[in-house]
């Protein structure tokens, strides 16, 4: 099956062209995903090359500047919604 990445990074320019700042990640999108009727389990890629699995929402808490992912197997990790860049759904299984 296709993965579904629905996530791009944007900026914000200044008149000169200046980088404002850069949107990464929308926390209302993360909360959606979470929340939303028909869960489907999803992949969080970081701006590192790291990618988190979420199988369930029980494994991931959002407030609108910090994820925590956790695992059956390892630590919990807390990410900056700064370093996500995008979301992909994952099988299931």
């Amino acid at each position: 099956a296709e993965a579904d990445s629905f996530v791009t990074p944007t900026c914000r320019l200044q008149g000169n062209g200046t980088v404002l700042y850069y949107v990464w990640m929308d926390f209302e999108e993360i909360r959606d995903r979470i929340r939303g009727p028909g869960f489907r389990p999803f992949r969080l890629h970081l701006s590192d090359g790291r990618a988190f699995d979420v199988p369930h929402p029980e494994f991931i808490a959002a407030s609108s500047r910090v994820v925590a992912v956790l695992s059956e197997t390892g630590p919990s990790e807390l990410i900056d919604l700064a370093h996500i860049v995008s979301l992909e759904e994952v099988d299931g299984q």
